[in-house]
């Protein structure tokens, strides 16, 4: 006996629940946001407030969670050991630089020296220095950090 569905060719019962494989979110705001590592293996960009760790063999994400608002610069050092990035805030308040661990996937450092943005961070090539780039509008806008990880 054929079921009785309405106007519909589709029954509720014939829909089937999709589970998604993965997400991408990834809005093309963030300068230079789409990092491919250097191991060939991942891709790491920002999501809102989060850093994506993307595993491209076993299709698996990963999150850096630690920012407080959405993310406006990121960069991956010459070996890919470690990740930092950088955030918009509300006028008046500090923006936030975060170094990470890649493997670790930990916070290794954190500060708050920009208003309101942080437009760019990169790492020297020797990977003992971060300098970011704040909100040139208020004119706080170069530091240079010594890392000592």
């Amino acid at each position: 006996m054929p079921k009785s569905c309405g106007d519909s060719d589709l029954c509720d019962e014939d829909v089937k629940e999709m589970k998604p494989s993965a997400i991408v979110g990834f809005d093309g705001n963030t300068k230079n946001g789409f990092i491919v590592h250097p191991n060939g293996r991942h891709v790491v960009y920002p999501i809102g407030n989060k850093i994506t760790i993307q595993d491209w063999i076993v299709k698996k994400q990963t999150f850096l969670v630690g920012h407080t608002n959405n993310i406006s610069a990121v960069c991956l050092s010459a070996t890919g050991k470690y990740v930092a990035s950088g955030q918009i805030n509300h006028i008046g308040f500090k923006a936030c630089v975060i170094i990470w661990d890649f493997e670790k996937q930990t916070i290794l450092s954190q500060h708050e020296h920009h208003k309101v943005r942080v437009e760019a961070v990169v790492f020297s090539k020797d990977e003992r220095y971060l300098i970011s780039l704040g909100n040139i509008t208020v004119k706080n806008t170069l530091n240079l950090h010594y890392l000592i990880l």
